[in-house]
């Protein structure tokens, strides 16, 4: 990028960023919104996930992480953007499950997170899977190389109260071959260059 459009990022990339939050519907009940007023949060619909917020006050990033409904995993802290990809995959997995004879294991929906960690994607696929009521309960399979971010996963997966779901740590490059044919959709958020954090971190 040179002259005016790289001007243009780097104004962009000075722009705080909107702060925005995901209700899990897995344990939040119809008191969250009352609750999260009376805490003096301010709130408006986000795009894209009918389940996405967006944090309207000044509030500091240590409140938020300290605060009840997230700790209790009823608020999840994800970007916006975050929540699209999984709203894609969810379209199209609805459409595979009009037509029940196409999923891979005859009948029982199978998803995949190849890239999971830190667990925002991985919780919303969670909680939409376990919305759907079905009489055999999707399977949810959670990939995450790194050490660390594993247990950072298996923590905010627990903390949510997500079921149904396995780890696996290995190289995304293999887990096809380990599981060929196995699953009916597949998120790949792979990592990438880290141009949209520059915001968060100037």
């Amino acid at each position: 990028l040179v002259g005016l459009q790289l001007r243009r990022m780097l104004r962009a990339c000075r722009r705080p960023g909107r702060t925005c939050f995901r209700a899990n519907r897995l344990k939040a009940g119809p008191q969250l919104f009352p609750r999260l007023r009376a805490a003096g949060w301010r709130t408006s619909s986000g795009p894209w996930c009918e389940d996405g917020f967006f944090l309207e006050d000044v509030r500091s990033d240590a409140a938020r992480g300290q605060s009840h409904a997230h700790l209790a995993g009823e608020v999840y802290f994800q970007e916006a953007t975050s929540m699209l990809p999984v709203t894609a995959l969810r379209h199209a997995a609805e459409r595979l499950l009009a037509s029940p004879g196409e999923l891979a294991q005859g009948g029982r929906l199978q998803v995949l997170d190849l890239c999971a960690a830190p667990g925002s994607k991985t919780t919303q696929l969670g909680a939409w899977l376990s919305s759907l009521g079905l009489d055999e309960p999707p399977a949810l399979v959670a990939n995450e190389p790194d050490g660390d971010r594993f247990r950072t996963l298996r923590a905010n997966l627990l903390r949510t109260g997500t079921v149904n779901w396995m780890l696996v740590r290995g190289d995304g490059q293999d887990v096809g071959g380990l599981a060929p044919a196995c699953f009916d959709a597949v998120l790949v958020d792979a990592p990438c260059s880290g141009e949209g954090t520059v915001r968060k971190f100037p």
